[in-house]
């Protein structure tokens, strides 16, 4: 599909920049909008043992009409309801350039997809939430849906720190499975063994991964904040389960700069 620039992102969004914010928080639950840079790491692909570290934007700004634009997120806030948030979002997932000696194990290339699906969260408290998101793209004329549930609790833990912690978990229909995330093991039959049939590698629908993370923010000041987030990722199921996977648990970290307004 058609990648998502950022200069479409910028289009799209124009002057807004002068308005004032609105009341919903931001995705993460952060009222916060800021734009900034920093240094990411992780896997070149889900169950790839090969990581690629690469300087990566932080935006996270939102309009009084409710939309909201975050890193690779684009989407609406519709609720004015105390405690609920809902509306649409538009996503771009990243692709992933499989080496030459992934190629040669049975792993191949994923391009880069556009996602748009929508978004629901509850708050048991201001600093409890419970959020969902269901993602739908076409890629390969096979129609892809991803569903992800969090908890994230939110704490103030020093003057000028604060600190986010959630747990979740990712679902994924078998196209999407099939598309993004299984081998292709007829590339690679030297290694496995004689009666190794395509059925033995099969992926299929069913939780794609439960996961972990914190994330971490240092006000230098009112205008400059460090903002730091690790997350640890457990690959399940039949995606899992592949021979040819090399990894079933990985971890992505960043840290970076950024300016608040």
């Amino acid at each position: 599909m058609t990648k998502l620039s950022l200069a479409f992102i910028f289009s799209f969004c124009g002057s807004a920049f002068a308005q004032t914010p609105a009341a919903n928080m931001m995705p993460d639950g952060s009222r916060d909008m800021y734009v900034g840079l920093g240094i990411g790491s992780a896997p070149l692909c889900d169950g790839s043992d090969e990581r690629k570290t690469r300087p990566v934007p932080n935006i996270q700004v939102q309009w009084s009409n409710g939309i909201f634009l975050r890193n690779e997120s684009l989407g609406m806030h519709l609720s004015n309801e105390p405690g609920i948030e809902y509306g649409p979002v538009l996503e771009y997932e990243r692709g992933c350039n499989a080496s030459p000696s992934r190629k040669l194990e049975g792993a191949r290339s994923i391009d880069a997809s556009l996602e748009v699906g929508g978004f629901f969260n509850y708050y048991l408290a201001d600093t409890l939430r419970l959020s969902s998101k269901l993602l739908v793209s076409s890629e390969n004329d096979r129609r892809r849906a991803l569903l992800s549930l969090e908890a994230r609790k939110y704490a103030q833990v020093a003057p000028h720190h604060g600190v986010s912690l959630s747990v979740g978990l990712t679902w994924a229909n078998q196209a999407y499975a099939q598309t993004r995330l299984e081998f292709e093991p007829f590339k690679a039959l030297a290694s496995l063994p004689a009666s190794a049939t395509k059925t033995d590698y099969s992926t299929h629908s069913g939780i794609k991964d439960v996961h972990a993370g914190v994330n971490w923010n240092w006000e230098l000041s009112p205008y400059w904040l460090v903002t730091s987030q690790a997350a640890i990722y457990r690959l399940t199921g039949s995606i899992a389960d592949n021979p040819l996977n090399n990894r079933r648990s990985y971890m992505t970290v960043y840290t970076g700069l950024a300016y608040r307004f």
